[in-house]
């Protein structure tokens, strides 16, 4: 328990220290903190038996705070735009895929 608690500490120092430095180091930081959050997500949903389009997901989560900071809401559309379009022709691309409207959709869901 007192590793836990020295962790989130240090994670709190972590983010007021960002928070003090200024914006864009505020939203690198959250960019990291939501990759990481969506890599442990992508591992329960595969262990669930899902399949989402891990690195898609990856690179569309980590990508969305920088795209709200610079473009706003409509920034956050564009996204989920493209991660829908891409999972859904990567998933019906592959041949012998059991379910790909489920796996697209977990993978918009993880985004």
């Amino acid at each position: 328990m007192g590793a836990r608690v020295l962790t989130g500490l240090a994670l709190a120092a972590l983010a007021i220290a960002a928070l003090v430095i200024g914006a864009t180091t505020t939203v690198a930081l959250l960019a990291v903190v939501v990759g990481l959050s969506v890599i442990e997500l992508c591992n329960a949903l595969r262990r669930a038996g899902y399949q989402p389009a891990i690195l898609l997901v990856l690179v569309a989560s980590t990508a969305a705070p920088v795209v709200a900071y610079n473009r706003g809401v409509d920034g956050l559309l564009v996204i989920i735009a493209l991660v829908s379009m891409f999972s859904l022709l990567w998933f019906l691309s592959k041949a012998g895929d059991e379910s790909p409207v489920l796996n697209a959709g977990v993978s918009v869901f993880a985004t």
